[in-house]
C-alpha cells in the first residue's frame, strides 16, 4: 500500500468516527490529488466547504483538482475565495498563478508568484512555477534563475529540475537539459513530463533511440499526454518514419494540442508521404492558427507545386514574400514554379533576388544554371554550375553540377577554358581546370609560391607547365599559343603595360567579377585580369585563406597618388529565422581564431511584419569555444533595443561559434556584421 492509499484508509476510519470533522475530508482530498483522482478530491472539498465555508485550505485543494482537470476558471474562483478569507495566504496566490499559467496568462501568473514569494521568500514551488511562466514567455535566463533558487531551497525538488531542463532545451543547451532530467527522474521516476522533455533534448542531439524510449515511457505514465505524442511524432519525422509521425500528430491533436506547429509538422510528414492535398489542409490550419509564419506559406507553395497547382503555389510564395521581403527561399521556390511553366526569364529574376539576399544559397545557383541552360545561355549556366563545385558540400548538388558541366562542355567553344587569365591570388580558378594539361605563364619568381598555393587545391606542379613571362621573355611565350592562363601581379611599369601596349592581350580591371566571368566576356582571346595594388592585401587573404608573402616581389609604385589602405570590410550576413516560441530557432556561424584575435560583431533582429499580442521580446547571442563552453552570452529585450554590438578578445586558439537564438511566435530577419570576415555557416534550426 502506497503513502496516499494509507492516508485515504486513515481518513476513512476517522470519518466513521466523526462524519462532521472537516480535517479528514481535507487530508483525503490531498491524497486523491496525489493519486490523480481529481473528481473524488473535488467531492471531498465540496463536502468540507459545506461543513465550514471559512476554511481557506479546502478552497486551495479544490482549485488544484480543478486545474488538473483543465477547469482553470473554477480553480481561479476558489483561489479568489481563499484570498478573500486571508489576503496574506501565499499558497492561494501560488495556485492562482498555476491556473493563470495553464490559461496562457503568463504575465498574470508571474504577478501571482511574485506575491506568493513576497509573503513567503522560501516558497520553493512559487520559484519553480514562476520559472515555468518565464519559460513560456521566452525569458529563459530568468526561468533558469528561478529554478536555481528553488533547487537551492530544496536540492531534492524534482519539479524544479524538470522546469529548468525545459528552459535549457529552449536555450539549445540540450546536454544540460538531459542532466537535469536525469536528476528529476532519479528523484521522481513517475513524472511523465520529465521523460518527454528529455526525449525532446535527445531528439535535438540526434540520439533518436533514446528520444523514442523517453517518449514511450512518458506515454506509458500518462496516456493522455498530448505533448509526449507530439514530441514522439517529431522523432519519427527525424527518422523518416512519416506514417508513424502522422499517427502521433493525430493523437496529439485529438488530445487537444491546438497549435500551429503540430499542424505544420504533420503537414510536412504528409508532404514527405506524397499526400499533398492533405498536407495543404494542414498548412491551411497552421496559417489559421499563426498567419505570420512565412515558412508555412512557403511549404504550402511547395505542396501546390507538387500537384501542378502552379498559380496557387505562386500565390503562396507571394504571401511569404509579402510578410518577409528578405526571405530568399520563397524567391527561389517561386523561381522554380516559373521554371516549370517555362517562364525562364521570370525564374532567373527570382533566382537573382534569392542569391542577392543569400549569396551562399547554392540551390539557387543550381536552379539558375538550369534556367540559363534552357535559354541557351550556356556560358552563364557553366559559371553557375562551376560556382557550386567551388562552394557547396551538398553531394547531390555537386554531382548534378558535374553532369551539367560535362553536357555544357560540348556546347561551349573549346577555347573557352584555354584562354582563362587570372591575378595570381585567385589560384582556385586553376582547380576548375585540373582535369586538363595546362600551361601557366608567370614571372619565374612566383614559382615557389605557386607550388604551395596549388597544393592547397590538390594540384601538383608536375601536372602543369610553368613558363616565364618576365618582361624580356613574354612575347615569345604568348605568341607560341601554348599559354592557357596568365598569372600576373600589378606591375604598371613592366609586364602588364607592355602586354597591353603591344596589343597582345586585353586588360580587365579586377573588381567583384571572378576570373571565369572575365574569360566568358572575351571567348577565344587571352585576357589578363589584374588586381589594383591598393586592394591586394584584404582581398587576397579572404580568397585564399592566407596572404602569399614568400617568393613574390613587391609591386612597383602605382602611377597614382598614394591612397589610404582599404579597410577590411566586416562579413555581412542576413538570415530568415522561423518562429520558435516554445523551442527557439537559431543561426550558427563558426571560424578558427588565434589567441589574441578580436571578435567584432553587430547583431540586429527585426520582424518583417507587425507583431501579434502574444509576442515574445527576447533573443540571445552566445560565443562558444570548441569545447562547447559558453565564453560569453547576451540576452536582449529587442522591443527596447533590437541591436547588440560587442567585441571580445579570445584567449586561446581554436574554433569559435557565434549562435543567435530567438524565441518568438513570429518569423524574424537577422542581420549581422562579423569581423574578422570568413565565418562559415553551420546550421539554422
Amino acid at each position: 500500500m502506497g503513502e496516499y492509499e494509507k492516508a485515504i484508509q486513515d481518513c476513512n476510519e476517522a470519518l466513521q468516527l466523526d462524519p462532521e470533522d472537516i480535517i479528514p475530508y481535507l487530508n483525503r482530498s490531498s491524497a486523491y490529488n496525489g493519486l490523480g483522482e481529481y473528481e473524488k478530491a473535488i467531492q471531498d472539498c465540496t463536502k468540507a466547504i459545506r461543513l465550514d465555508p471559512r476554511y481557506k485550505k479546502i478552497y486551495v485543494n479544490r482549485s488544484e483538482a480543478y486545474n488538473s482537470l483543465g477547469k482553470h476558471e473554477l480553480a481561479i474562483q476558489d483561489c479568489n475565495e481563499a484570498i478573500r478569507l486571508d489576503a496574506q495566504y501565499a499558497m492561494a496566490y501560488c495556485h492562482r498563478g498555476n491556473a493563470n499559467n495553464s490559461l496562457g496568462k503568463f504575465v498574470e501568473a508571474i504577478r501571482d508568484y511574485d506575491k506568493a514569494i513576497q509573503l513567503d521568500p522560501e516558497y520553493k514551488e512559487a520559484y519553480s512555477n514562476r520559472g515555468n511562466a518565464h519559460n513560456s514567455l521566452g525569458e529563459y535566463e530568468l526561468a533558469v534563475q528561478d529554478c536555481n533558487e528553488a533547487i537551492r531551497l530544496d536540492p531534492q525538488f524534482a519539479d524544479a529540475y524538470t522546469n529548468r531542463s525545459s528552459a535549457y532545451n529552449s536555450l539549445g543547451e540540450y546536454k544540460k537539459a538531459v542532466q537535469d532530467c536525469n536528476e528529476a527522474i532519479r528523484l521522481d521516476p513517475k513524472h511523465a513530463e520529465t521523460y518527454h522533455i528529455r526525449g525532446n533534448a535527445y531528439n535535438s542531439l540526434g540520439e533518436y533511440k533514446k528520444a523514442m524510449q523517453d517518449c514511450n515511457e512518458a506515454i506509458r505514465l500518462d496516456p493522455k499526454s498530448a505533448k509526449a505524442y507530439y514530441i514522439r511524432g517529431n522523432v519519427y519525422n527525424s527518422l523518416g518514419e512519416y506514417k508513424k509521425a502522422v499517427q502521433d500528430y493525430n493523437e496529439a491533436i485529438h488530445l487537444d494540442l491546438q497549435n500551429a506547429e503540430v499542424y505544420y509538422n504533420r503537414g510536412n510528414a504528409l508532404n514527405n508521404l506524397g499526400e499533398y492535398e492533405k498536407a495543404i489542409q494542414d498548412y491551411d490550419e497552421a496559417v489559421r492558427l499563426d498567419s505570420r509564419d512565412v515558412q508555412i506559406y512557403n511549404d504550402r507553395g511547395n505542396a501546390y507545386q507538387k500537384i501542378g497547382e502552379f498559380s496557387k503555389a505562386i500565390q503562396s510564395y507571394e504571401q511569404a514574400i509579402q510578410l518577409d521581403p528578405q526571405y530568399a527561399e520563397a524567391y527561389n521556390n517561386r523561381g522554380n514554379t516559373f521554371s516549370w511553366l517555362g517562364a525562364y526569364e521570370k525564374a532567373i529574376n527570382d533566382y537573382n533576388e534569392a542569391i542577392r539576399l543569400d549569396p551562399q544559397y547554392t540551390e539557387a545557383y543550381n536552379n539558375r544554371g538550369y534556367a540559363y541552360h534552357k535559354l541557351g545561355e550556356h556560358s552563364k549556366a557553366w559559371l553557375d554550375f562551376q560556382h557550386i563545385l567551388g562552394t557547396s558540400d551538398n553531394e547531390g548538388l555537386i554531382e548534378t553540377a558535374k553532369q551539367q558541366i560535362a553536357e555544357l562542355a560540348n556546347k561551349l567553344n573549346s577555347s573557352y577554358t584555354q584562354v582563362l587569365a587570372m591575378p595570381f591570388h585567385d589560384i582556385s580558378s586553376i582547380a576548375d581546370l585540373s582535369g586538363r594539361q595546362l600551361t601557366i605563364a608567370c614571372p619565374q619568381s612566383y614559382a615557389g609560391w605557386l607550388n604551395t598555393a596549388l597544393a592547397k587545391y590538390g594540384i601538383n606542379l608536375n601536372e602543369i607547365t610553368v613558363v616565364d613571362i618576365s618582361p624580356e621573355n613574354y612575347s615569345h611565350q604568348l605568341e607560341s599559343g601554348k599559354v592557357d592562363a596568365i598569372l600576373v601581379y600589378y606591375h604598371p611599369d613592366s609586364t602588364i603595360t607592355r602586354l597591353v601596349s603591344d596589343g597582345i592581350v586585353r586588360i580587365y580591371q579586377w573588381t567583384d567579377a571572378s576570373v571565369r566571368e572575365v574569360a566568358s566576356m572575351f571567348p577565344g582571346e587571352t585576357v589578363v585580369a589584374y588586381l589594383p595594388a591598393n586592394t591586394y592585401e584584404g582581398q587576397s587573404e579572404s580568397i585564399l585563406g592566407y596572404a602569399p608573402t614568400e617568393g613574390i616581389p613587391e609591386p612597383a609604385p602605382a602611377p597614382t597618388p598614394p591612397q589610404e589602405p582599404v579597410p577590411v570590410e566586416p562579413q555581412k550576413i542576413q538570415h530568415h529565422i522561423r518562429p520558435g516560441a516554445a523551442i527557439g530557432r537559431s543561426v550558427t556561424y563558426t571560424k578558427f581564431l588565434e589567441a589574441g584575435d578580436e571578435i567584432g560583431a553587430f547583431v540586429q533582429l527585426y520582424e518583417p511584419s507587425p507583431r501579434g499580442s502574444d509576442y515574445s521580446y527576447y533573443f540571445y547571442v552566445k560565443v562558444i569555444d570548441e569545447k562547447g563552453e559558453v565564453v560569453k552570452s547576451w540576452q536582449k529585450d529587442w522591443e527596447r533595443d533590437n541591436t547588440l554590438e560587442f567585441s571580445l578578445t579570445v584567449s586561446t586558439a581554436g574554433e569559435y561559434t557565434i549562435k543567435v537564438t530567438h524565441h518568438s511566435n513570429y518569423a524574424k530577419r537577422l542581420y549581422m556584421e562579423l569581423s574578422p570576415p570568413g565565418w562559415g555557416f553551420i546550421e539554422s534550426g
